[in-house]
């Protein structure tokens, strides 16, 4: 064999040794056996930036969870899990620490670490802050820490101390500060952006600065896990050009949808139908709800936003609270739109007949699993911080996504190159991004090399190519 031949055989062959070792998965369209990136490990912000690879679902802190519920979770596809708290001190002064929710909150993080899925943390409640749906339905007060700077303090002192509690923990992905947050309780003041700039002025709160002085505690906890940023109310898309923009290096932007509303939250079984006519809230009128809609109408500042900041977007909340006719469509419209865009996305689920898609089973579980499949995983979940060349597959059929961040880092162009099992050379070509879209259409079916190498840096995979 020439050199040029032998050098990646002799590659391939290493690097098949410690694949014989392993279970050979079987996906739909490929695998990624094996890789060795000469480089960092994946950073959380990383995963957060690779086009829809967290897909999960939400754990509110009220709702039982044991170490086979995160399992079950896994063994459905998620890649991350959204553990809710309600906070580590209490809402009225003295603000003493609750240990309680200190020791659940461990307690869930410890079943995540012992089926290595990654988690992120949403706070609920803390010094001054009511949960937002408790206090909608009169069980929380009023939230006083929007206009209460010593409160505003102690939250986020609270913040710090939730972060560094985990800031260790490979597997902590992001924190949310706070969920939904409405500083108006559940008022109805403001159906639109403008009326609600005017109650911000008008009720003397920053809600920017606010949010910044909380990412700062955070940072103060850890130097680098993600925020998630909400915007106002009930972080809905209708208000989300006001989410707060925040200085900082890992912001990731979070809304939540339930649009059209009396459809996604109707507690009547099989009354309503998607598509279908509702109103919408901005503009406030009656339009049909369908896909692209929702995507181009719905979901307008939600883009805005992305382009704006460049950050990944979390849609953190999603789903149907109860049956209805079209449902399972509605469920995989929305997620195929933030595959579409690149979001990560967690489905809002309970296990108490609503918002229970397990439960419902049929084309409802299915279509959620269908968005959690876990071909589009390009990661070995066995050792989630194996390397940073990240592949997964393309919504489109015949291309893998591929993500190597060390592109970027050399500022030189990426040579790309494709060998066989033989070691023959198939394919090459020079990529000048980091995330690139590499083409496999006319391959035949087999195990193949990806070699990568810009300037100094190499990484190398081993991918399963099954037509």
């Amino acid at each position: 064999l020439s050199e040029r031949v032998f050098i990646p055989f002799r590659f391939l062959i290493s690097i098949m040794k410690k694949f014989v070792r392993r279970s050979l998965l079987s996906l739909s369209a490929f695998v990624l056996i094996a890789s060795n990136a000469e480089a960092q490990s994946i950073s959380a912000y990383q995963l957060w930036k690779m086009p829809s690879y967290l897909r999960g679902f939400d754990y509110r802190f009220d709702q039982s969870c044991n170490q086979q519920d995160i399992l079950y979770r896994k063994t459905s596809g998620a890649t991350i899990v959204n553990l809710s708290t309600d906070g580590f001190l209490d809402m009225a002064s003295p603000y003493d620490t609750v240990w309680g929710n200190v020791g659940a909150l461990d307690a869930r993080v410890g079943y995540c670490d012992s089926a290595k899925v990654r988690y992120a943390i949403a706070v609920r409640r803390g010094p001054g802050r009511g949960d937002v749906y408790y206090q909608k339905i009169n069980q929380d007060p009023p939230s006083t820490v929007w206009k209460n700077s010593n409160q505003q303090k102690l939250y986020g002192s609270m913040l710090r101390w939730i972060t560094s509690r985990y800031a260790s923990d490979t597997l902590f992905v992001g924190i949310a500060p706070t969920v939904e947050p409405n500083p108006f309780s559940d008022s109805l003041c403001c159906p639109d952006t403008t009326s609600m700039k005017e109650y911000f002025t008008r009720n003397g709160v920053d809600f920017t600065a606010i949010m910044q002085l909380w990412v700062d505690s955070i940072r103060a906890g850890s130097r680098s896990v993600p925020v998630l940023i909400q915007g106002p109310g009930y972080t809905n898309p209708d208000l989300f050009s006001l989410v707060p923009i925040v200085k900082d290096s890992f912001p990731v932007y979070e809304f939540h949808s339930y649009r059209p509303k009396f459809y996604a939250e109707d507690t009547t079984t099989n009354s309503v139908t998607y598509p279908g006519q509702y109103y919408n809230f901005v503009p406030f009128e009656l339009v049909t709800f369908d896909k692209a809609f929702i995507k181009d109408t719905v979901f307008r500042f939600i883009n805005q936003i992305a382009r704006e900041t460049g950050a990944p977007i979390f849609m953190g909340e999603f789903g149907l609270e109860t049956q209805q006719f079209g449902g399972p469509q509605f469920l995989a419209d929305l997620s195929s739109i933030a595959i579409e865009n690149g979001w990560a996305f967690a489905y809002w689920m309970q296990d108490n007949s609503y918002f229970d898609y397990s439960q419902w089973g049929g084309e409802y579980w299915s279509a959620v699993l269908a968005s959690l499949n876990p071909v589009n995983s390009g990661v070995d979940e066995s050792n989630p911080d194996s390397g940073e060349l990240i592949i997964s597959q393309s919504t489109n059929s015949g291309e893998l996504s591929v993500y190597w961040p060390e592109a970027d880092q050399s500022g030189l162009a990426t040579q790309v190159s494709i060998y066989d099992i033989l070691g023959r050379h198939v394919r090459s070509m020079d990529e000048t991004e980091s995330h690139f879209l590499l083409e496999l259409s006319g391959l035949r079916a087999g195990i193949y090399l990806l070699s990568l190498r810009s300037g100094q840096a190499t990484a190398h995979a081993l991918v399963r190519w099954i037509l």
